[in-house]
């Protein structure tokens, strides 16, 4: 869901209840937004971190970078807890991304490199090994692999699968506990809000030290028990991680995802927004009815959009310990769901992108780099992280 429809929303609904309460605070490079309806009249905004204060779970802190040079930083005052540099530096570090098997593993299916069409990836419990230089999926637009149940997928260094712009996916279907490392997964083209690796959400996929780019729609799609670490998830063309899309029951939930030490960056090449106003579907990473997920020590920068967007009935959500900078739109966008937990983030120069944009406008429609709306729940439930914090 894009801002133009949550104002649309908001609107409809102070013709029901009375003038909505917004309450907006504005820190510097920081910022924190909260949506609520009420009877009160007013916008209300905050001062700037170096000439207010701050209570709760957040101080003002030194940051040289920052407006005025003084920011906020979230949580319970514990610098150890809370990342004074990004924890997560993937893009391009060797010490993560190129320390696959030199040569097969005992066991292994030795992928040659060059034109792969004619491997039979869909075996149960075997080990592939992908040889260093570039290989391919034949000609087709649907030319794949799709893996078999507990298989793994792990590259030489050097190893690249490359959609050439002509194939659609890289892995696919349903297969459970498939794991994929040291691959570089580039020029795929999936269509809009589908996505390259794990396309079709399988369950207890691990995705690490993979280098995730130069891909249309989303780099990553993500299913139920999947955990992705020590990935760099970079320049893809609308999303970097598309989690979506949950059925809001047990069978069908997004839930127990990891998602860990990853560099999530520059993503939304495509710049979807602008082509499709309102689509709300862009940024580095979207989740769309997902539980119990854990979003832990990434770096998540520079993407043309939101960095993190929780959209639509997610709940039992942890985000700690991220280093979350320079997005065009919201660092945390948390609307219409449940409970989360954010504390120990770093959060810096958020947004301005997209205030500038609503400034140009005339639009006074207020813009935060954390943007709370019609998301809470109380104690109970059975709900994790209820209340929201």
């Amino acid at each position: 869901m894009d801002i133009g429809e949550l104002r649309k929303r908001l609107l409809d609904r102070s013709r029901k209840l009375g003038p909505a309460l917004i309450v907006a605070g504005i820190f510097g490079t920081i910022g924190l937004l909260v949506m609520s309806t009420g009877s009160a009249a007013t916008y209300v905004a905050s001062s700037e971190a170096e000439a207010g204060n701050v209570t709760g779970m957040a101080e003002v802190t030194d940051d040289v970078s920052a407006s005025g040079g003084r920011s906020v930083k979230f949580g319970q005052g514990s610098t150890a807890s809370w990342p004074a540099v990004p924890p997560a530096r993937i893009c391009g570090n060797a010490s993560f991304l190129d320390e696959g098997p030199a040569s097969a593993p005992a066991g292994a299916i030795t992928v040659p490199a060059g034109d792969n069409e004619g491997v039979d990836f869909n075996q149960s419990n075997k080990t592939f090994w992908f040889e260093p230089g570039v290989h391919t999926l034949g000609t087709s637009e649907f030319g794949q692999i799709i893996p078999g149940n507990g298989s793994t997928y792990i590259g030489a260094p050097g190893a690249i699968i490359d959609g050439q712009r002509l194939n659609r996916y890289a892995f696919t279907q349903r297969a459970s506990d498939v794991t994929i490392k040291y691959l570089t997964v580039r020029n795929f083209v999936a269509p809009l809000d589908e996505g390259v690796v794990n396309h079709d959400a399988g369950d207890g996929w691990t995705v690490e030290n993979s280098t995730i780019t130069l891909n249309e729609g989303a780099g990553l799609m993500a299913g139920p028990n999947n955990t992705y670490r020590y990935n760099c998830i970079k320049d893809n063309g609308q999303y970097g991680i598309n989690s979506c899309c949950g059925e809001d029951n047990e069978a069908g939930d997004i839930q127990n995802f990891v998602l860990d030490h990853n560099e999530i960056t520059g993503n939304n090449t495509g710049d979807w927004e602008t082509k499709n106003p309102g689509c709300g579907c862009t940024g580095g990473v979207k989740f769309w009815i997902n539980k119990n997920v854990n979003v832990t020590y990434n770096w998540v920068h520079d993407n043309r959009g939101a960095g993190l967007w929780l959209d639509n009935n997610n709940r039992g959500f942890i985000i700690e310990h991220n280093y979350i900078e320079n997005n065009e739109a919201q660092a945390i966008f948390i609307e219409a769901g449940y409970d989360a937990r954010i504390r120990y983030n770093n959060i810096k120069r958020n947004a301005i992108e997209t205030g500038r944009k609503f400034q140009s406008s005339s639009d006074p429609f207020p813009i935060g780099a954390i943007y709370i709306s019609d998301n809470g729940s109380p104690d109970g439930y059975g709900l994790k992280t209820a209340p929201t914090v």
